[in-house]
């Protein structure tokens, strides 16, 4: 329920549909309007098990709503507020959780809200990345997922790039332009990178299925190169010294 004034609210819904109705589909179970279920029930024996007199206020109560997923209200409904103990165990601050490290500079930050900081992710064996990218063509990447679980990337805000290579060889599976709103998917053992545009910058909502992801980088510090020694990194890419510094200490 939006209550504010000139303000939209964006709900993404992303989960696993596997074992969906439909494998591939949300399956939606909604009490009332088109897509109700009690709509598929008789309204005389749904009447009698509502505690109703007739199989017409059963009609009535349930299937008088013509919206199927959001309503638009003629007024606000005065007394409905958030209570706070609703929100133990399934809402968390994310401007508390710490930033991870090495994501690519003061221009980009990333963070992994998990199972330890919502403990409700471990039952539903998901976790959630925030990355925000500056405005000036920041950059997030290259980096893989070690426990090799497939992402749904939505664009929150913004505009960019993004390309993903897949495992086993110089293969490009994505490198498309993306907005505000975009939603991509990264396979499994994907690497990925995004780049933002030079104006606005680009934040990025991931749910990764993981409880507890680890995240390999490919550059920079703290990454793949930066944990060989400087000989074998020279050799291996066939480069000069100077050069492999250069990838070594960047950010």
């Amino acid at each position: 329920y939006n209550d504010t004034d000139g303000e939209d609210v964006t709900i993404v819904f992303m989960g696993d549909t596997a074992g969906a109705v439909s494998p591939g589909d949300i399956s939606y179970f909604v009490l009332a309007g088109p897509m109700g279920v009690l709509g598929g029930l008789d309204a005389g024996l749904l009447a009698k098990a509502s505690g109703l007199t007739s199989p017409e206020q059963a009609a009535t109560a349930f299937r008088s709503q013509p919206a199927a997923l959001l309503t638009r209200l003629n007024g606000k409904l005065h007394g409905v507020r958030p209570r706070e103990h609703d929100r133990h165990g399934l809402v968390v601050n994310a401007a508390r959780v710490p930033a991870d490290s090495n994501t690519g500079g003061a221009a980009a930050g990333t963070k992994t809200v998990t199972a330890a900081h919502l403990p409700v992710l471990a039952q539903l064996g998901f976790s959630v990345g925030l990355t925000r990218l500056d405005a000036g063509a920041a950059v997030r990447g290259p980096w893989v997922l070690r426990d090799a679980a497939a992402q749904a990337v939505y664009v929150a805000r913004g505009s960019g790039r993004v390309q993903v290579a897949g495992a086993g060889g110089a293969s490009t599976l994505l490198d498309a332009e993306v907005a505000a709103g975009s939603l991509l998917v990264v396979p499994r053992y994907g690497v990925s990178l995004a780049a933002a545009d030079d104006a606005g910058g680009m934040e990025l909502v991931s749910l990764i299925k993981s409880p507890r992801p680890a995240t390999e980088h490919f550059t920079g510090k703290g990454s793949v190169i930066g944990g060989l020694t400087a000989e074998i990194v020279q050799a291996a890419l066939n480069v000069s010294p100077e050069f492999v510094e250069q990838l070594r200490t960047k950010y």
